[in-house]
């Protein structure tokens, strides 16, 4: 992990050499000397890192080397701070390099003194490692080329975990048959942590008799952090269709009790809480689900037994999932760790299995403990690697980690899958440590804050990708070695949301903690004062702080950004309930005393009115997000973040925005709200490393060519309004032409209909995008009289490497199945309260490769016809508020369905 901090320092150091060049012209030689001292350092922390497992004394030099690759960016970025103000004043603009200029010179000096004293630390140490006996290899096997070699090989040698039980089949079949028989109401899972509750619960939640039997469903993860609030919004969420959650947000937490209530007692619906922690959590929530009025059910998953003894109802069932035998601990070994090609019972294979079962010997028959170690040995192909493995287990044992925790042996297994990681996933998973319990983690917002702080560099990337495809690609190993789980796949299969399991995440706190990685502090204050007097005293230096904020929020800001590291670079707040009290002095005083900061996530923070002038001063600001902020103005100080990659504006109402964007010439990612005002025009010509752009409204834009300037757009979401409508489809259009290629989602709001039906061929030229939404921003619903405007889909009209495709509102006439069906690589399709005609029909080859369907607010459909042979692959599909009459016999099984809408003689399936 250290040698990932030192290769980002160095590089960091060099690009500040050639950006800033102007400012540290004098020091140059200086800073060119220690960016070569860094990378020496690099080379060799290549070789420590695997001798840290055992060696105090190796651990020691590279605690120091991390901190002198933490100190090297310090010093410059603590001077290019100095003169950084002087940069906006004209005066200084034409005064700055004469050499009478005192304070430039005094900061010149200090700059110079302080990397020569630095340079000089690394020599000393670089001679106490020659005199110990530690040398830097030559490298080499650093190379991109060889560290792809690795990564193929643990891809080519392992597999999807995710679907494989042992063990469990006799657990899956009773739990089944309890929920739905008429005696039970709710059945609870208990059991230790990594025993397999949340696996197992999946599994039920899926069960082909639970589908059959449950009209709706809902998921919800409790953990350690329980809101009632949160808990019951989010069973109320997921019982409740798309188009009638209106007004969920907006409740109560005194009003929620009453909803829940009556939402469960209205149909037979199933709701999983995994992760409940004690009886006074579940007293809270008021379920009501042993009334005799309640149709619903419920299981539970829980690690503290029998939880709900004390009520002493006959409607409550408890299941304890039964350990794993060692056969069946092999077996699911084997098939985490090694390929299904290598099934034959071959000498190779006999010798794996004997170092596998010694150390099974260590994973008290745990299925976590089991798979993740698993994942490691997916990387290895030899016995002989099987046994250094094995080797690695003993030593941590004998070094006695853990002792005081009572799943020591579990931990020491996942802390040996890390400790095998290669160097660059380290720090990537460290990361996942600031998130908190049972958090689905947005991987889009992960990729972006991995690349804002260094986590992933250039020397990540292979052939072509970007910054953001390798911060994937690190993620999709973390999920190979299991070390991740996975949330929610989109329907092309790539990882939308993920989460580290609770054993998992307390050996990343472990490891964090060893690192000093990172500091969490609690919504309670007592681990703010602790924090406090640990930084007053000396003892902690940390330079990422993660804060999970309760009613106290505004004193406790206060108290962490005050007591906090001035070199602070990563500040993320995850609100836990609702905030009340206005956070924004606290946010100004922010910029005064955190000036170093890369990354500040405010998410759904409560910061009102303008953004404090003052953010000028983070000027090394890599990611700033204030997305469901109550901001209403943006300063035009917010010109001065140069830096800035990801930009995320997505506030809850409308808010003032300056035209400075042309200045931040390095954004990569851009979201602006659904509302917005500019002070002028935007100007986005300059943005030519722009991925991401989202809610741009035509009309704001001071020239329509501007999109024609980003070449490297991905993701584009435009609002085509007002007169410009059909000149701004033209000039959307002009994109096929582009030598990048690159844009593969575009996402269309239109206030007028017939603009499709005019210029319906532009859309098609569109050969690279996989996914189109077309959103109608005035709700045109259906009314008696008929459809206020019309739209015509044609084949002319749909790109056909379209995987997915959603129409919002707006009035379809013809049937759109005859056209979206015959796109050969649809995966995925969505009517929103947009089609008003009454049939719809589905020919025998249509749809060769959806997986998801959904249907929503169609009033007028009676009729659905699908042939025999359509839809072969659909595994999901939701209907709400459609009247059908008739409805299809041949839909493809198993399939999962969620609906409002009573469909006789279907079987549901998962």
């Amino acid at each position: 992990m250290s040698e990932s901090i030192v290769q980002s320092a160095a590089q960091n150091v060099g690009r500040l050499l050639v950006e800033e060049g102007r400012y540290l012209y004098a020091v140059g030689d200086k800073i060119k000397k220690l960016e070569v001292e860094l990378e020496w350092m690099q080379l060799f922390l290549q070789d420590a890192e695997a001798k840290q497992h055992d060696q105090a004394v190796v651990r020691k030099w590279i605690s120091e080397i991390k901190d002198f690759a933490y100190e090297a960016e310090d010093i410059l970025e603590d001077y290019i701070l100095k003169i950084s103000y002087k940069r906006q004043d004209g005066f200084w603009n034409a005064l700055k390099w004469f050499p009478c200029m005192l304070r430039d010179a005094i900061a010149l000096h200090q700059v110079g003194s302080d990397i020569d004293d630095l340079t000089q630390k690394i020599s000393s140490l670089a001679s106490r490692m020659t005199t110990y006996g530690l040398h830097m290899r030559d490298g080499g096997s650093s190379s991109s080329l060889a560290r792809q070699m690795e990564y193929n090989a643990a891809v080519s040698s392992s597999h999807a975990v995710e679907d494989v039980i042992v063990g469990l089949e006799n657990d899956l079949a009773e739990l089944a048959d309890q929920l739905v028989h008429p005696e039970y109401k709710i059945v609870v899972i208990t059991g230790m942590g990594g025993l397999g509750k949340t696996t197992l619960a999946r599994k039920v939640y899926r069960h082909p008799t639970v589908r059959q039997h449950f009209q709706a469903f809902s998921w919800v993860h409790v953990s350690q952090q329980f809101q009632t609030k949160s808990v019951l919004k989010e069973i109320l969420l997921g019982l409740t269709p798309l188009s009638q959650r209106n007004g969920i947000e907006a409740l109560s937490e005194s009003e929620l009790p009453e909803k829940v209530y009556e939402k469960l007692k209205e149909k037979p619906y199933f709701v999983v809480l995994d992760d409940i922690w004690n009886l006074e959590d579940w007293k809270r929530l008021h379920l009501p689900f042993l009334k005799d009025d309640c149709c619903s059910k419920l299981l539970l998953t829980t690690r503290t037994g029998f939880i709900l003894q004390e009520l002493n109802h006959p409607g409550i069932s408890y299941h304890e999932p039964t350990k794993l035998t060692e056969e069946q601990s092999w077996e699911l070994l084997r098939k985490t760790a090694i390929d299904r090609m290598d099934g034959a019972e071959t000498r190779e294979l006999q010798m794996k299995k004997e170092w596998g079962m010694k150390m099974l010997e260590h994973c008290q028959n745990l299925p976590l403990a089991i798979v993740v170690p698993g994942g490691v040995l997916a990387t290895k192909k030899t016995p002989r690697e099987w046994e250094t493995v094995y080797n690695d287990i003993c030593s941590s044992l004998a070094r006695g980690k853990y002792l005081n925790q009572p799943y020591k042996k579990v931990n020491d297994a996942l802390a040996l899958s890390y400790h095998h990681l290669p160097y660059v996933l380290k720090p990537c998973f460290l990361h996942l440590g600031n998130f908190p319990e049972d958090y689905e983690i947005p991987t889009k917002k992960l990729y972006q804050m991995w690349v804002a702080e260094g986590l992933v560099t250039e020397s990540n990337i292979w052939g072509a990708e970007s910054l953001e495809d390798a911060a994937e690609r690190s993620l999709n190993d973390l999920v190979r070695r299991n070390m991740v789980q996975v949330g929610k796949r989109s329907a092309k299969g790539k990882i939308k949301t993920c989460q580290l399991h609770d054993l998992t995440r307390d050996m990343c706190s472990q490891k964090v903690k060893e690192e000093n990685f990172l500091h969490v502090v609690g919504h309670n204050s007592p681990a703010i004062e602790e924090m406090g007097a640990s930084l007053s005293m000396g003892k902690l230096s940390f330079r990422r702080l993660a804060v999970y904020l309760g009613q106290n929020a505004p004193g406790s800001l206060h108290k962490c950004t005050s007591q906090a590291d001035p070199h602070l670079r990563s500040l993320l707040l995850f609100p836990i309930g609702e905030l009340e009290e206005d956070c924004r002095e606290w946010m100004a005083n922010l910029c005064n005393e955190l000036q170093l900061l890369r990354v500040l996530d405010l998410e759904r923070c409560c910061i009102k009115g303008s953004l404090p002038r003052r953010v000028k001063n983070l000027i090394h600001l890599r990611y700033l997000s204030l997305k469901d902020t109550s901001i209403t103005e943006l300063p035009s100080s917010i010109g001065n973040l140069r830096c800035l990659l990801t930009l995320d504006l997505r506030v809850r109402d409308e808010i003032l925005i300056p035209d400075v964007f042309c200045k931040l010439t390095r954004l990569r990612h851009l979201y602006l709200p659904r509302k917005y005002k500019i002070g002028g025009r935007l100007q986005l010509h300059m943005l030519s490393y722009l991925m991401t752009l989202e809610n741009i409204i035509m009309s704001t834009l001071q020239g329509h060519d501007d999109l024609l300037h980003l070449s490297n757009i991905r993701k584009l979401s435009i609002v085509v309004d007002g007169l410009f409508s059909k000149e701004s489809l033209k000039l959307i259009h002009q994109y096929k032409s582009m030598k990048s290629g690159r844009l593969q989602r575009i996402h269309l709001k239109l206030d007028e209909s017939n603009i499709i039906n005019e210029e319906a061929n532009i859309l098609s030229e569109f050969r690279n995008i996989c996914r189109l939404e077309v959103h109608y921003s005035k709700n045109r619903f259906w009314h008696p009289e008929g459809p206020i405007t019309s739209i015509n889909i044609s084949s002319q009209m749909l790109p056909k490497n379209l995987t997915y495709i959603r129409f919002w509102f707006g009035d379809l006439v013809g049937d759109p199945m005859p056209i979206v069906g015959k796109l050969p690589h649809l995966r995925s399709l969505t009517f929103n309260v947009c089609f008003v005609g009454s049939k719809m029909v589905c020919s025998a080859e249509d749809f060769p490769q959806l997986i998801y369907l959904a249907l929503d607010g169609l009033f007028c459909l009676r009729e659905w016809v699908v042939e025999k042979g359509a839809f072969p692959k659909l595994a999901k599909m939701e209907i709400y508020n459609c009247p059908i009459q008739r409805f299809p016999d041949v839909l493809p099984k198993p399939l999962e369905i969620a609906t409002n809408v009573e469909i006789p003689g279907i079987e549901l399936y998962t």
